[in-house]
């Protein structure tokens, strides 16, 4: 949200999304603790499968609208949640646009790295 505001006149378009709770292998790397707080492992290790998990397919969705749909064209500054626009709320929980500027001013003073790092990105970051 920040980067739409802060480059419109370079036409840039910038939305955020949350895919949501997606159903795949990235789930092995969460210890069993975790996965019960998280209410996907019974107390006997057995996954359990929440009715708001989504397949890989339904988690790219909002992604593949925001990058191909005519709907979203030049449609800018806006966050999406399941294949729709969702608000912006100005609360302190993150989707504000105060943490959004924070945010970005933040990224734009790109922390130092280690020579090998800073040898690996010479050709590609200014």
């Amino acid at each position: 949200m920040g980067v739409a505001e802060r480059w419109a006149a370079d036409g840039v378009v910038a939305n955020s999304l949350m895919p949501g709770w997606i159903t795949t292998g990235l789930q092995r790397h969460l210890d069993d603790d975790t996965l019960r707080a998280m209410g996907a492992m019974d107390e006997a290790g057995n996954r359990i499968e929440q009715p708001f998990y989504k397949t890989p397919a339904q988690g790219a969705a909002t992604s593949t609208l925001l990058v191909a749909s005519p709907t979203v064209s030049g449609v800018t500054g806006r966050y999406f949640e399941d294949n729709q626009e969702a608000p912006v709320l100005d609360d302190g929980t993150g989707h504000d646009r105060g943490v959004a500027r924070y945010a970005l001013d933040r990224g734009e003073r790109r922390p130092p790295l280690g020579a090998r790092h800073e040898r690996a990105l010479s050709g590609y970051v200014s």
